[in-house]
């Protein structure tokens, strides 16, 4: 049963991440060069799916990261009740 709604928001999820890149397969280009506008050194042209589904995962990793943080002070607390 677990399975199946796991399956359940999952499969849609998917779908809707595949749709995305699909239509946001266009070419952008991504500057980390914040001097130069015209003729940057670091510059990378990737499709747009790319950097927003990267954006993303930096997202979650950084909240993911933040949380267990912050919530290190139970874990101590659990490992000293046992």
């Amino acid at each position: 049963m677990k399975a199946f709604f796991k399956a359940l928001v999952l499969v849609p999820v998917a779908l809707v991440i595949v749709l995305f890149s699909v239509a946001n397969r266009g070419v952008v280009r991504v500057s980390l060069d914040p001097f130069s506008r015209d003729l940057p050194v670091l510059s990378y042209e990737v499709p747009l799916f790319v950097v927003v589904l990267a954006a993303i995962a930096v997202g979650v990793l950084v909240g993911g990261l933040a949380s267990w943080i912050a919530q290190g002070k139970h874990r101590k607390a659990a490992r000293r009740s046992r």
